[in-house]
């Protein structure tokens, strides 16, 4: 993989700093990516963007934290969402939600949102996911060696390679 900086999504969170990674010589990180896909390749799911978004923007990043039963385990990464959940007074069920969005959560104040897709099979590494999956793994781990060696202050920094 080519290296990749991991930087600021959104600070504005009362509970929760996000974060994202940008590719070198991307001109969007991984997250805008998924999120783009809102208006091409995955336009059916717009209720479930929305549903993704107020979980990421309303929940985490300003009532809860980055709770760790709001997260999948993926192997070394995490994935958004999980369970079932009170959203804006209504009860939203994720348990056979049709989008997977790769992240790794640090701590409950720190979340670093990387791609995703259409979960088309049970398991994450295989169908629409495969590619967002691998990549997640990858991620997770340069940035869990970064943070096990020093290189990466999320209390100083706000954009670092790992």
């Amino acid at each position: 993989m080519n290296s990749f900086t991991v930087e600021i999504l959104d600070d504005e969170g009362a509970k929760c700093k996000i974060f994202t990674v940008r590719k070198e010589d991307a001109s969007l990180s991984e997250t805008e990516k998924f999120f783009n896909k809102r208006t091409t390749t995955l336009k059916a799911f717009n209720r479930n963007f929305q549903e993704l978004t107020n979980l990421i923007s309303q929940v985490i990043a300003n009532e809860d934290g980055a709770l760790p039963e709001y997260f999948r385990d993926e192997r070394e990464a995490h994935g958004l969402p999980k369970g079932e959940m009170d959203l804006d007074e209504e009860v939203v069920s994720f348990a056979n939600f049709p989008l997977r969005l790769y992240c790794l959560r640090i701590s409950n104040e720190i979340l670093i949102l990387f791609n995703g897709d259409e979960k088309t099979t049970w398991a994450g590494q295989a169908g629409k996911t495969r590619t967002t999956f691998i990549e997640a793994q990858m991620f997770a781990e340069k940035i869990k060696e970064a943070l096990n060696e020093g290189y990466i202050d999320f209390e100083k920094d706000e954009n670092f390679v790992p």
